[in-house]
């Protein structure tokens, strides 16, 4: 069982865990596991279940996308794609909630996601059959909604079996080009040159 402190409380939010109901409505935990199935024959069909999964999410997102901030449109917009990603870190203080990715190889982009908290995150535990607390951590598939009270909120499923789910009100983003010194010590179009025995200044990449 896994929970949050609520904001200014010492209380705690309880998540539902393996076997309570998950939300996600299309990429679910229970089609990702059958279309994983070590079996081909019981794998069968699954892949055209996925197909029509996709296009029903898309058709829900044309109906439903100007509910939410434009930032979350420009996001979808921009046709991100942070399956496989690593999630470096999650957390929370108070109203905001916080995502730290690296996309996939070979780029390994840093990605911030930053929501403003509705409601209380909840996490759902051991949804997948075939998932460990073991690093790297995995960003599967993230469906953006509405809730019954017209609410949007947002919804991911990670490797290590959790189904993270935000009521939110505004969301941002930041996706930065990776920082990698070479031997010279040029980092992108700053050039790095101590004095002799002195320690480096940080590195700063104009943006």
């Amino acid at each position: 069982m896994y929970a949050f402190p609520s904001p200014g409380e010492g209380s705690f939010v309880e998540c539902p865990t393996k076997g309570e109901e998950t939300a996600m409505k299309f990429f679910t935990p229970d089609l990702y596991n059958r279309g994983n199935l070590p079996n081909p024959k019981e794998a069968s069909g699954t892949e055209d279940e996925w197909d029509r999964a996709i296009q029903r999410y898309r058709r829900r997102w044309r109906k439903i996308k100007t509910a939410f901030p434009e930032s979350v449109q420009h996001f979808k917009e921009q046709h991100i794609c942070l399956h496989d990603a690593e999630v470096l870190s999650l957390g929370r203080r108070q109203g905001t909630f916080v995502f730290l990715l690296e996309t996939e190889p070979p780029v390994r982009k840093p990605v911030v996601l930053t929501f403003t908290l509705a409601g209380e995150p909840t996490i759902a535990t051991g949804v997948l059959f075939n998932s460990r607390p073991s690093r790297p951590i995995l960003w599967f598939y993230e469906e953006w909604d509405l809730d019954g009270q017209q609410q949007p909120t947002f919804e991911v499923l990670l490797g290590n079996g959790w189904v993270v789910k935000l009521p939110f009100r505004d969301f941002s983003y930041l996706i930065t080009d990776p920082v990698v010194p070479s031997v010279n010590g040029v980092v992108g179009q700053t050039t790095i040159a101590p004095a002799a025995g002195a320690a480096a200044e940080p590195a700063t990449v104009p943006p």
